[in-house]
Order: structure tokens, then sequence, then C-alpha cells
């Protein structure tokens, strides 16, 4: 039985998700930060592949989250359950792609091409995405690249958690960042596989197209042996794109470097790279972390 007193459901990928609490307060929340840039129907539990609710929980001190009716996990805050409530989202879309490939990267757009930034979660992606949008790049996402079979990268944008250094981590819309989320898939441009080093200056290195497409698949939550068509939208996307390796420290001129680098990047054809050539190379099981 739902506990749903107000709520909404969407439409993502083929699938229908929905979305709810049992009160007002907890509602307001959810519709501001949770997949905030699809349109919103009524919720409707019987006909969604998915169904998120929040509820009170019975001690009255914290919220519980529920998946498909079932109790999976409890928050002390209405910030903690939108992380919890995207995660169990994030986890539905992932399980239910059969088209699509996924990445966890951070995704920004920037004069025309997607900036992908790979790498797990905790790696600092959401911090150095809010920079770039603050720079001028739109946003497409902090966590996950959505590829599809033509090489793009869809917009999938959630609120962006911003850790602070005294524990006090915030939520953020991309508006409130001075950004806006892009609505339409676009081609990649530039991927960066960066990893955050205390201090250092950023550096990075060009890497082969064939690095470019090991480097997504190390960051993919689908399984390459279960799921081998992931390859084609993948080597499309890096078919399109120029490929780096590296580290950075400050948020902030590391920002500046990667925009500087994809207003150099040259725009490349995708019909150029010999993709038969990678599948040789690629062909033993990959499992994404």
């Amino acid at each position: 039985m739902s506990t749903v007193t107000r709520g909404f459901s969407v439409s993502l990928l083929g699938m229908r998700l929905a979305v709810g609490g049992d009160s007002p307060a907890i509602a307001r929340v959810l519709d501001r930060y949770v997949l905030p840039w699809l349109p919103r129907e009524a919720f409707d539990a019987v006909s969604a592949d998915r169904r998120v609710e929040v509820r009170a929980a019975r001690d009255g001190a914290s919220l519980e989250v529920l998946v498909d009716g079932v109790v999976t996990e409890a928050a002390p805050s209405l910030q903690d359950v939108v992380t919890r409530v995207q995660r169990a989202l994030d986890d539905a879309v992932v399980q239910h792609q059969r088209r699509v490939a996924i990445v966890h990267a951070g995704v920004v757009a920037h004069e025309g091409r997607a900036l992908l930034l790979p790498g797990p979660s905790r790696a600092g992606k959401s911090t150095l995405v809010a920079e770039l949008l603050r720079r001028g790049a739109l946003y497409l996402s902090d966590e996950y690249a959505l590829i599809d079979p033509e090489g793009r990268a869809h917009p999938y944008p959630r609120p962006l958690l911003l850790r602070g250094e005294a524990g006090d981590d915030a939520l953020r819309l991309a508006t409130e960042l001075d950004s806006t989320a892009l609505q339409e898939p676009i081609p990649v441009g530039l991927i960066l596989g960066v990893t955050y080093s205390t201090d250092a200056a950023i550096a990075l290195e060009p890497i082969s197209q064939g690095e470019g497409l090991m480097l997504l698949l190390r960051n993919t939550p689908q399984v390459l042996a279960d799921q081998p068509w992931i390859l084609g939208p993948l080597e499309r996307a890096v078919g399109e794109a120029t490929c780096y390796m590296g580290h950075r420290g400050d948020a902030r001129a590391a920002a500046a470097a990667i925009l500087a680098l994809a207003s150099a990047a040259p725009r490349r054809d995708p019909r150029r790279w010999p993709l038969a050539a990678v599948r040789s190379t690629s062909s033993a099981p990959v499992e994404g972390p």
C-alpha cells in the first residue's frame, strides 16, 4: 500500500518513475531536487517501473525510504533523503538500459560539445563540475554520462552535492550556480581522466582514443561481459573526442584550464577512427567498479 500523499511521475529513457512523500514538506523537497528537468505527471504507483517513497519513521526522528514498497534505509534529514532517493532511481536506470551506455562521470557542455570527466563517486567530480558551471559551462550531470548509440551525451542533471570543509555539505541546482541544465543530447568533444591531488597544479597529457575507451569502460556500472553492446555507443563517443589523463589541485584553476583546452580541441571525424582495432584490444571482460 502506498504511503504517498503527494508526488509525481516522470518518463526517462523508456522508464516510468514515481516519486513521492507522506507529507507536503517532503513532497516539496523531492519535487525541487529529484529529476527537476523532467515534466511532471500525477503520481502513479501502478504503472511505475520504479516507485520510491519517503515517510516519517515511527520514532519521529528520521525518515524512511521505500523502494517499490519495501523500506531500504533511513535518513536523518531531507537532504540525505534526496541523495538516497536519487541513488534508488539511478540503480533502476542502470539496470533497465539496453540501449544507452552509462559511465560514472561529470558532464558539462562547452561550445556545443560535451566534456566528460570519468571517475568514481566521491572523487571530486561535483566540485569540479560546479566550478565549470560558474565559468559558463552548461550542465548535464555530476554523476552519470548517458551515451546513446550515436555517441551523444544525454542530460541527467541531478542536484550537485557540494562537500564543505567543515562537513557542511549542501545540495545545489545548476541555476543556483548561475548556469542552466542542457535539454538536448550533444556529441562528446573532450574526455578527461583527472584525479585530485591536494595542492597540485593541473597537469594533463594526451592519450590515445583506445586508452580513452578503456577509461570509460573502467568507470561504467555496466558489465561488458554481460552487455557487450555498450562498446558501440562508447566507441562512437570516443571517436569524436580528444582524450587526456592527469591530475589537478584547486578546482578553480583546473576549470579555467579545462575550458581553454576544450576550446582548442580539434573537431574530430568519428569515421576516421579505426573502431575495429580497439575491439581487438578490449575483448577481455571488463567490469565497472
